[in-house]
């Protein structure tokens, strides 16, 4: 039974040997006729669609990838005519992009473009922004902490520095408040306060009242004496 199988086994190679002579025999024929192997697998009639023309797609930095340029619409007006003084913003031809705001002094209801920065100044940007200035100032005092290489941690390290910040500035609110007071609020009436008036007393050197009528400060105890004093 060994003797049978090995012969099978050594039948199939020869059998696998002359197919591939076959076919490299069949290839060379083929490049003698004046074609290559990848056009002798395209029939004549089959559409390969080198033909088609697709549009390419727009990128982050303006550029794009196809076989056609993506220009923008023909209503648009192009950045770089927005102002034609040349001391405007800078505009990159090669990208499309005119980061800063041509018309800076003109009205926000009169532009229709602010700037490609202009999206830098709105929605998370700029949380993870300081997100990354935080772990930056924080690797530089030895956290091990990397925004790029560990995100959920720079992530938590920093909403915990903020409930810190928040917590410690209440704090010191309300101490600066109980010490000094607040001005914001209803000041009490300064005649209750410091026990002053309006009336005028004039004394001589002994301390007697010369002109006018002495207002005697009533004590605590004395406001409080129809209540009891102890």
């Amino acid at each position: 039974k060994a003797r049978e199988q090995v012969e099978a086994l050594y039948q199939q190679g020869k059998e696998a040997e002359a197919a591939a002579a076959a076919a490299a025999a069949a290839g060379d024929a083929a490049l003698a006729d004046g074609q290559g192997p990848d056009d002798a697998k395209i029939a004549d009639d089959e559409d390969a669609a080198f033909g088609e023309v697709k549009k390419r797609v727009r990128t982050t930095a303006g550029g794009s990838t196809g076989s056609v340029r993506n220009l923008r619409i023909r209503e648009d007006t192009a950045k770089y005519l927005l102002n034609l003084d040349t001391a405007s913003a800078h505009y990159d031809p090669k990208s499309r992009s005119m980061r800063e705001d041509p018309n800076p002094n003109r009205p926000a209801n009169e532009k229709t473009f602010f700037g490609d920065n202009f999206v830098r100044n709105s929605g998370d940007f700029q949380t993870w922004q300081a997100l990354n200035l935080h772990s930056s100032q924080a690797f530089e005092k030895g956290s091990q902490v990397h925004v790029q290489a560990l995100p959920s941690l720079a992530e938590v390290m920093y909403q915990q520095y903020k409930s810190k910040k928040e917590t410690m500035t209440s704090q010191s609110k309300e101490e600066v408040l109980a010490k000094y007071g607040n001005t914001a609020q209803q000041a009490p009436d300064e005649s209750l306060l410091l026990g002053q008036t309006e009336a005028y007393v004039e004394y001589d050197r002994t301390g007697r009242v010369i002109k006018g009528q002495e207002v005697k400060k009533r004590s605590r105890c004395g406001l409080a004496r129809e209540g009891g004093c102890l």
